[in-house]
């Protein structure tokens, strides 16, 4: 190697805009596995079988899930008991050492379910605003790559997926790129040089997702019925729904090649090509797109230009999802973006896609206007028209959404809001929660609105973590504007607003 080539090599370790650095060049790759090593593969042989074949199953998951539910359910029994004999301090003091117990219990047992139940967990770490900041970093590992299974399993499951079709495959890298709640992924090269990654979903992880929604059902239902004025029901068919297509490869090909169309014109949000003549219901190639991970996009090191950038491609894409095109990439895990040294965003798993009803996107377009307008006495009629009132089919009281409305004015209502900059608004979101949490029992809202949610939690968590600042309103308004083009709906100005 000369000088030259290593001092390139020496700083594409150690700067973090080098794409390339966090890329192993798939020439080097170690134990790499050719078509014939995957063609001829039986399998481990039986005294070399691993014993991490996938997620558990039978009743090792039913009474994992049962244990946790479980748990969770007797310490808000216990909340609720206490309530009584509690002021407000002592209740919120009790809330935050019960989070922090159960954070700490449910990462060890979520990560190794794998399947639906790490799902679970993943969503509930998104929602940090409402967990003590102990608890939110605890549950913040399971965004983290989960513990990987044998390539050999990988194998096999290529192997019975794709069959002949592995002859466009030159070789595969044996050591996974990522991996999470229901897959793993790993790098390969195609017989003509093409770059890509296999998207292998774990054996066996279907059947476990069903389990896990059957016994959550059925397990935590009363309690989620209590919690929700009896909506139990549809919670649990939306996310049975979403995580069932998540399972199909099929369909998030087809996804991903929606989302390549509407975003056609873009140049700052890049979806990479499928292939689907590598692709099946548990077999998913794309193309491999190059870029930084979240962890390097936050190194010291890159400008802050470019995070505000990368967070304003984030919230673009949530706006126009919910608003615009109705269409909406609903897995807000940091790992699933890339993030490039021009600032535009690359967009990955599109398997939780949510169709926005038109009913709920029209009636989020209204609630904003009213609270950019600060007409706060029409939010609990408009909440209402969207499905979201008290179980006897009353409005919401107005005095429990004010509080919520002044806080989406401060970040949302003018432009250059910094993200992470104001800790004294995030204690104001955790206390909020804290003094609401008993009130709000009881109210129910429509299960389409549950991905949305949590979406632009993540993405909150996220544009703190990136510490940005960008034009939020600007960015709404403009998806609302064109959310009635679209429509052929006459609404009132952007301007006026």
């Amino acid at each position: 190697m000369t000088e030259s080539e290593s001092s390139q090599e020496n700083n594409s370790r150690t700067d973090p805009l080098n794409e390339a650095h966090i890329e192993k060049d798939s020439r080097n790759w170690k134990d790499s596995k050719d078509l014939k090593d995957l063609k001829n593969s039986n399998g481990p042989t039986e005294e070399k079988k691993p014993e991490n074949q996938g997620p558990r199953s039978g009743m090792a998951r039913s009474r994992s899930l049962g244990s946790l539910v479980g748990g969770l359910g007797a310490s808000l029994l216990g909340a609720m008991v206490r309530k009584p004999f509690q002021s407000q301090e002592q209740r919120a003091g009790f809330l935050e050492s019960m989070w922090l117990k159960e954070a700490q219990r449910m990462v060890g047992k979520l990560g190794e379910l794998k399947g639906a139940a790490m799902k679970l967990g993943q969503m509930l770490s998104l929602h940090e605003h409402i967990l003590p900041p102990e608890a939110a970093k605890i549950m913040g590992q399971l965004q983290k790559a989960a513990p990987p299974i044998p390539f050999e399993t990988i194998q096999e499951v290529m192997q019975k997926e794709l069959g002949e079709r592995l002859e466009l495959v030159e070789k595969i890298d044996p050591e996974p790129f990522a991996s999470a709640s229901i897959g793993q992924v790993h790098r390969g090269v195609l017989k003509d040089g093409t770059e890509v990654v296999f998207k292998v979903q774990y054996p066996g992880v279907d059947r476990a997702v069903r389990q896990d929604i059957k016994q959550l059902r059925w397990m935590a239902g009363p309690m989620v019925n209590f919690m929700t004025g009896g909506s139990a029901g549809p919670i649990f068919d939306e996310l049975e729904e979403v995580m069932i297509q998540e399972l199909d490869y099929v369909q998030e090909l087809k996804n991903l090649q929606e989302m390549q169309s509407i975003l056609e014109n873009e140049t700052m949000r890049v979806v990479p090509a499928g292939f689907p003549e590598l692709s099946s219901t548990r077999v998913l190639t794309m193309e491999l797109a190059h870029g930084l991970s979240f962890e390097e996009a936050l190194n010291p090191q890159v400008d802050q230009d470019l995070r505000d950038r990368w967070a304003q491609s984030f919230a673009r894409t949530f706006a126009q999802g919910v608003f615009a095109h109705r269409f909406l990439h609903a897995d807000p895990n940091a790992g699933n973006f890339a993030f490039r040294k021009d600032g535009s965003l690359v967009l990955f798993d599109f398997g939780c896609m949510k169709r926005v009803p038109f009913a709920i996107s029209r009636g989020y377009g209204n609630l904003l206007r009213a609270i950019f307008s600060e007409e706060d006495e029409r939010i609990p009629e408009i909440l209402k028209e969207v499905g979201i009132h008290r179980a006897d089919g009353r409005p919401v009281e107005v005095s429990l959404l004010k509080p919520h409305a002044d806080l989406i004015r401060q970040v949302f209502g003018q432009d250059g809001f910094v993200f992470g900059e104001d800790k004294e608004l995030y204690d104001r979101i955790f206390e909020l929660s804290r003094q609401q949490w008993f009130d709000s029992l009881g109210i129910k809202f429509p299960r389409e609105i549950l991905f949305i949610h949590r979406t632009l939690a993540g993405y909150f968590g996220n544009f703190s973590r990136l510490k940005a600042r960008g034009p939020w309103r600007t960015i709404l308004l403009e998806a609302l504007a064109d959310a009635d083009v679209e429509d052929g709906i006459q609404r009132q100005s952007v301007t006026a607003l």
